[in-house]
């Protein structure tokens, strides 16, 4: 699915896709940058709040339940900080942040990240494994 709209606004396009597919949606995995995890790690959660991640929260609020499985794959550096910032989404420079681009330093680590993410959504969706809650690193 490539949506039109911003990526804050994702649940309008997952919503009609939910509807013109009829799916259910136990059967979603929304994948979405997490400022709470450091870069090169990712955790899955089957439910749970939107976190401040803005399109998540627009997912979650256009379909009316929060029981929606979410990859959360770590961007964050020593610029915003980890957990110890309450809201790091609300932080004037994760703005600039996340709409950057990866440095030199980090690509590398984003590489192998996506490369995991990828085997385990493979994985999932031809029964090798079973999408459980889970923390893992590169």
């Amino acid at each position: 699915m490539k949506p039109r709209s911003f990526m804050n606004l994702s649940g309008k396009a997952v919503s009609q896709i939910v509807k013109f597919y009829k799916a259910d949606i136990d059967d979603l995995l929304v994948i979405c940058d997490d400022l709470d995890l450091p870069l090169g790690m990712s955790r899955i959660r089957l439910s749970g709040s939107s976190g401040g991640q803005k399109g998540l929260e627009s997912i979650v609020k256009a379909l009316g339940s929060n029981q929606i499985a979410r990859l959360r794959i770590g961007i964050a550096d020593h610029k915003i900080g980890t957990a110890q910032i309450e809201h790091p989404y609300e932080r004037p420079e994760a703005k600039v942040f996340v709409l950057g681009k990866f440095s030199s330093r980090e690509k590398p680590v984003i590489e192998k990240m996506i490369t995991k993410v990828v085997d385990i959504i493979v994985d999932c969706l031809t029964g090798k494994k079973e999408l459980t809650a889970t923390t893992f690193e590169v």
